[in-house]
């Protein structure tokens, strides 16, 4: 990584660097690319890293000192965040290729300690907020996903993003769009208690529907049972099994 520079005692490299280093990379080649960037700079732990802060924390839930701490930390450094994606996205803005964004958090930090020991938050605890952006350069700059697609989760992000740009897309895509319409959301990562986080409520499945609100196993419809099987079908022949949806063109995109 070039671009390695800290906020204050931060231990962990800033988000401004992370979005350095992927403009960094863009400018190597004028050629197609993908590029993933997982970012650190507000990770655990947290521990008055910073010099100034901007924010009182209100809580109608009665922390210990070193929640108010943490949660102190953890919020200005989402307020750096903020001020470093916009400044990501106006460089962006001057590259004179198409390029599009999708930005996401996978889940809150584990220091809520006392809002995870009720469950009634568990959900809430592992939702963030996501966008999709395109520069200026982009046919699908203006484009703007409509109000359904405002719950999702990030095994539709790449159906999501072809819509957004507008794009031809192969079969296995047809059939997340498809399943995104029927189950907008889904997860494995919440529990019934705090004190087991990554294990699933009776180890099912959680599915929300437009709304954020839960989808219980029996309230599944015919069709939303027939897509979800073809969809488990399809990712255990990716993973184990014979690679059908490989080698008969099910996952290739057309031409343009």
């Amino acid at each position: 990584m070039k671009f390695q520079d800290h906020i204050d005692n931060s231990p962990y490299v800033s988000d401004k660097s992370a979005y350095e280093n992927v403009l960094w990379q863009l400018g190597k080649t004028s050629k197609a690319q993908f590029i993933q960037m997982p970012t650190m700079q507000n990770h655990l732990g947290y521990s008055n890293w910073y010099k100034n802060y901007t924010f009182n924390i209100n809580s109608s839930y009665r922390r210990s000192d070193s929640e108010v701490d943490n949660v102190k930390t953890y919020v200005q450094g989402v307020s750096y965040t903020d001020n470093s994606t916009q400044w990501f996205l106006d460089q962006l803005n001057k590259i004179k290729r198409p390029i599009t964004v999708v930005w996401y958090g996978d889940h809150l930090p584990g220091i809520y300690d006392t809002e995870m020991s009720d469950a009634n938050n568990l959900l809430a605890l592992h939702e963030t907020d996501y966008f999709i952006y395109s520069n200026k350069a982009s046919g699908s700059h203006t484009t703007k996903l409509n109000d359904q697609n405002d719950y999702s989760s990030p095994n539709y992000f790449q159906a999501l993003s072809a819509e957004h740009m507008n794009a031809k897309i192969s079969p296995f895509l047809a059939l997340l769009t498809k399943l995104r319409e029927q189950l907008p959301a889904s997860s494995n990562a919440l529990a019934k208690s705090g004190s087991d986080i990554w294990q699933t409520n009776d180890k099912k499945n959680i599915y929300l529907n437009n709304q954020g609100q839960q989808i219980a196993d029996d309230q599944l419809t015919a069709q939303q049972k027939t897509l979800l099987a073809d969809y488990k079908m399809i990712q255990y022949d990716i993973i184990k099994g014979q690679h059908y949806v490989k080698n008969d063109g099910f996952m290739k995109n057309p031409a343009k």
